[in-house]
């Protein structure tokens, strides 16, 4: 509170300096600059203070949270030295990526029991102090790619009571713990049939791998159960999006379009789709399509 009152004292002296200097404002008392510096900090504070529903503990680590059973449906605004995060028993659903980055101080962060359904890119990045993160019993059968980075404290991942869906969705998260084998995270993550995240094994995975997927003409490899395939736009389509109905399709003058509804292909001459453009005029095309 001290500090809080001298950076009010000095602000408003700052502002004082300036009013007086460049307005010649005399007539303006100090308590008015006072109120309205106060004001201004004030406003910036919020996202500093303890959600209502829940109660704070302030300590020399900083603020320890708890929101267990306050019937959250989502993440709160929290202090930024939020050091101890319980969430535990609410009906949180979604989490929306980096809403967690205003908490470096972050170490443990209890979702248990929520509705989460899935973790989408970026949703815990950059908490280099986040020691464990328990998930338990929530609904989460897809983890996208990225939804972990640059947690280089993490020890205990609890992802236990999830139905996670282990076909070539599963690729990103498998990877990242195998490669993180060594620093002996407990992830405690398991299929839909039981088995195991990290007793799953990489030949059983290598159709998912995307360096063995390989689009041309601007498509993607996405996953579609236990195999990658080709997410082709525009014309182009076949396997590897290599192929489409305007490499064969002559429309003279005109170029071709390929219908999005229903793929098919059609001239584009003038503005107007028709099966051949023979290099007319507008109204003539106009009269051939009639």
């Amino acid at each position: 509170m001290m500090r809080i009152l001298g950076v009010f004292e000095n602000v408003s002296k700052v502002v004082w300096k300036v009013l007086n200097k460049r307005c010649n404002m005399n007539i303006i008392s100090m308590d008015i600059i006072l109120i309205f510096v106060f004001a201004v900090i004030c406003a910036g504070l919020v996202e500093g203070t303890c959600p209502s529903t829940c109660s704070c503990v302030d300590n020399s680590s900083g603020s320890h949270v708890n929101c267990n059973s306050k019937y959250l449906g989502r993440i709160p605004t929290l202090p930024n030295d939020t050091y101890h995060l319980n969430l535990h028993n609410n009906n949180i659903s979604t989490i929306k990526a980096f809403a967690f980055m205003n908490l470096p101080s972050l170490r443990n962060l209890n979702l248990n029991n929520n509705k989460l359904r899935s973790l989408v890119s970026y949703t815990f990045i950059n908490l280099t102090n986040l020691n464990a993160l328990h998930l338990y019993g929530n609904n989460i059968s897809h983890i996208e790619e990225h939804a972990f980075g640059k947690l280089t404290s993490l020890t205990l991942l609890d992802l236990s009571g999830n139905p996670l869906n282990c076909d070539c969705s599963i690729f990103a998260f498998w990877s990242w713990l195998i490669e993180r084998s060594s620093i002996h995270i407990r992830s405690y993550a398991k299929c839909s049939n039981g088995t195991l995240v990290t007793s799953l094994q990489s030949d059983e995975l290598e159709t998912c791998n995307p360096d063995n997927c390989q689009c041309f003409n601007g498509g993607k490899c996405v996953a579609k159960g236990h195999e990658l395939i080709c997410d082709c736009i525009g014309k182009w389509t076949g396997i590897f999006c290599q192929e489409s109905q305007c490499t064969s399709y002559d429309c003279g003058f005109g170029d071709c379009y390929i219908e999005p509804v229903n793929g098919t292909a059609q001239c584009l001459c003038d503005d107007i789709y028709v099966n051949f453009c023979p290099g007319l005029s507008r109204e003539s095309v106009i009269e051939q399509r009639n």
